[in-house]
């Protein structure tokens, strides 16, 4: 470790025996941050804020200042070099090498901010979020993690030569130091080399994940391709064509298939196909209006918003965590740092401030955030009361409910209430849970298909790729959808369907 501490620092010595090569680092660093500051000021200038815009029409005051402060640092580098050209000042190399690195650090994170705002326009906004190194495409990704290796080995060329300069090179003190320097540059080194593996795994293989928004959106970004109604369907006419029978999809990650990658490997598309495959007469066109994170009251306004393409048959796909608008459970995991913003100092709290901008940290939080909700909810020896056990709660959720499935009715179409729970099966929490709702959603009138049946038989890690996040896979997806085609064809067919194949 002494060896390479001795290595970095003879680099300037050996620099200053050719005059070219400093010419050539001055520039290059001059160069590296006027135009990094150039990048960012076009990428600021042309956003334009949401709601408040009282700046010339287009920003608010602090996009505003912001826009006046890098305009000021600007300045401010050109008048700096300017005078040190004129008056002929000759550096440092150890401080012009430092000036280099940090200035390919900002060129290259400004070029990558620069290129996140060509595919997205709200991008000019991150920096007021603090979110630096927080792209979601993937070149951007990559130049973001150069920039801080430029960044990092311009800090290290910094404090070597601080410390050069203030202490003795025999002192203890300055052991102590250099050994203290020589151990942060080692984990700094190997904290660089994980992002970058969790970074270059996020951007190939990415999975979706509850609490780790960037990777979710790489992964949208790479399998999913919304309508023109912000749905993962394909564009449907208002009016169906004749002698076909529409279905139409409403619930949360389940129809809209979370970590599915192939949208035919789907409920919706797979009961479409079996019910085509079984009918003689009559054709089925199954609407998906599926949406991550919602609940039931964005679930009665999805409904509102689709009966234009007239359904015959409303499906609504029921997660148990619907009911999480009116109340959480007695345990949730350590609230969200990043969404869940209550006072002005929460806004640049350090590990907000880390997992906005780095994939690792977002990962180790996501996963400790879901490992510690599941071991208190799912072990016996910690019992957790869910919204379903509070009686007040839940005869407020049921009205809800009743509201979804009278605008059914009213709009001449049946309603089925499908609630899906995987864990059912391997907790009795969880079960209980479920049958209760299943009693009370019955005892209302409401239609109801449980699933569990369909999944007997079945383990946990076959129902889903990845048993911690536990979204459902192609095989739970298809085991539903028989399930489901077969209630369908017995309950609302009879003998319009000619059997056929079973899938």
């Amino acid at each position: 470790m002494e060896r390479a501490l001795r290595l970095v620092s003879g680099i300037p010595v050996r620099l200053t025996k050719c005059n070219r090569a400093a010419a050539y680092c001055y520039w290059a660093a001059a160069t590296a941050w006027l135009l990094g500051i150039i990048l960012t000021l076009s990428v600021l200038v042309r956003y334009t804020s949401w709601s408040n815009r009282r700046v010339l029409g287009r920003w608010s005051e602090i996009h505003f200042g912001l826009i006046i402060l890098f305009v000021i640092l600007f300045v401010g580098i050109l008048f700096r070099v300017w005078r040190e050209h004129s008056a002929k000042i000759e550096l440092p190399v150890p401080a012009l090498l430092s000036r280099v690195f940090l200035g390919m650090g900002v060129f290259t994170w400004s070029g990558s901010f620069f290129l996140s705002s060509l595919d997205d326009k709200d991008a000019g906004g991150r920096l007021l979020d603090f979110q630096i190194f927080a792209s979601t495409l993937p070149v951007p990704i990559f130049l973001e993690w150069i920039a801080l290796v430029f960044l990092f080995v311009g800090t290290v060329l910094i404090s070597i030569r601080a410390i050069n300069r203030t202490l003795t090179k025999d002192g203890p003190i300055s052991k102590w130091m250099r050994f203290t320097l020589a151990i942060l540059i080692t984990v700094g080194a190997a904290v660089l080399l994980l992002e970058a593996g969790i970074r270059a795994m996020n951007v190939a293989v990415p999975r979706m994940h509850g609490f780790a928004p960037k990777v979710n959106a790489l992964w949208g970004r790479r399998f999913v391709r919304l309508n023109s109604l912000a749905y993962r369907d394909r564009d449907h006419p208002l009016k169906a064509r004749d002698g076909t029978k529409r279905i139409l999809l409403v619930g949360g990650y389940f129809p809209f298939g979370a970590d599915i990658k192939t949208p035919g490997e789907r409920f919706g598309e797979r009961l479409e196909e079996g019910l085509n495959r079984l009918s003689t007469k009559e054709r089925f066109e199954v609407i998906n209006a599926g949406t991550l994170d919602s609940n039931t009251l964005d679930h009665i306004e999805t409904l509102r918003r689709m009966l234009v393409f007239r359904p015959d048959y409303v499906l609504l796909l029921y997660s148990f965590n619907d009911i999480n608008y009116l109340s959480k459970p007695d345990y949730v995991p350590p609230r969200s740092i990043i969404g869940e913003i209550r006072t002005p100092l929460d806004r640049v709290h350090p590990l907000r401030l880390l997992v906005l901008n780095s994939h690792l940290a977002e990962q180790m939080s996501s996963r400790l955030r879901k490992g510690v909700y599941r071991y208190v909810c799912e072990d016996y020896t910690h019992p957790v009361i869910y919204p379903y056990e509070i009686e007040a709660v839940l005869e407020m959720h049921l009205k809800d409910l009743d509201r979804f499935f009278r605008l059914a009715g009213e709009a001449k179409a049946e309603a089925v209430l499908i609630p899906q729970e995987i864990n059912a099966q391997h907790w009795v929490s969880y079960l209980t849970r479920y049958e209760n709702f299943v009693r009370a959603a019955k005892a209302r009138g409401i239609r109801v298909w449980p699933l569990i049946p369909a999944f007997e038989g079945h383990h946990l890690r076959d129902l889903t790729d990845d048993t911690y996040e536990r979204y459902p896979n192609a095989l739970m997806n298809e085991l539903a959808s028989a399930a489901i085609l077969e209630r369908f064809r017995s309950e609302f067919l009879g003998t319009n369907l000619a059997m056929g194949r079973r899938l």
